[in-house]
């Protein structure tokens, strides 16, 4: 049975992002005749039995975000809901560590199409939250580069040694952040406009200052 309903979660996904190609396919048309290619696009379905939190304290904890791992999750479809604004929204609630010196978490938001044609991505809003689930800090969005998809390094110091979970929602507005893509192949840029589906990777280290020279 659990193997049925992870292949019925799969096929689902796989439809959803059926949906999201012909939306992207309708948006670069649409860009060819100067159309700027911003606003939200909903999901079309929500999965089955996906759990909806009214409040942050009323979320189940994703998973534990231990150093040196890393974590690709399938936005949208994995983790859960929480209604932001009257809507419900995909969320992901993961515990940290105790942070016993300086860390680094890496926040990356890839297409769905995880290639350079995709015109809807999700638009992280990323918070450490305190034991009591209460916001200590939220990341701006404009931290975020696109290089094949969203990517922000979030550095965790000493005035961050008391966070104990990194939430995880989405910005439905990204107009006032107009996050451009880079010409390819010749092609013009285009807005990406924002989604609530998509591929979210989290990385989770120690800091260090060799490895951020490097980059």
């Amino acid at each position: 049975c659990g193997s049925d309903g992870r292949d019925q979660d799969r096929i689902g996904f796989r439809e959803a992002l059926a949906v999201r190609k012909l939306i992207a396919i309708v948006v670069i048309l649409l860009g060819g005749c100067g159309y700027s290619a911003r606003g939200f696009h909903e999901s079309l379905k929500v999965p089955d039995g996906q759990a909806i939190a009214a409040t942050v304290d009323d979320l189940a904890v994703t998973g534990v975000l231990r150093v040196g791992t890393t974590v690709q999750v399938q936005f949208g479809w994995e983790g859960a809901r929480l209604v932001q604004d009257g809507r419900p929204s995909p969320v992901l609630l993961y515990e940290l560590p105790n942070l016993d010196g300086p860390h680094e978490l890496t926040v990356v938001s890839r297409p769905w199409q995880n290639d350079y044609d995709a015109n809807l991505l999700v638009y992280p809003r990323v918070q450490l939250l305190d034991a009591k689930r209460a916001t200590m800090r939220e990341v701006p969005i404009d931290r975020f580069v696109y290089r094949q998809g969203l990517r922000a390094t979030i550095f965790l110091n000493a005035d961050d040694a008391t966070a104990r979970y990194a939430l995880i929602t989405i910005h439905r507005d990204p107009a006032p952040f107009a996050v451009k893509r880079q010409a390819i192949d010749g092609r013009p840029n285009s807005s990406i406009g924002a989604t609530d589906l998509g591929h979210i990777v989290l990385e989770f280290r120690r800091y260090d200052p060799e490895r951020v020279g490097a980059r």
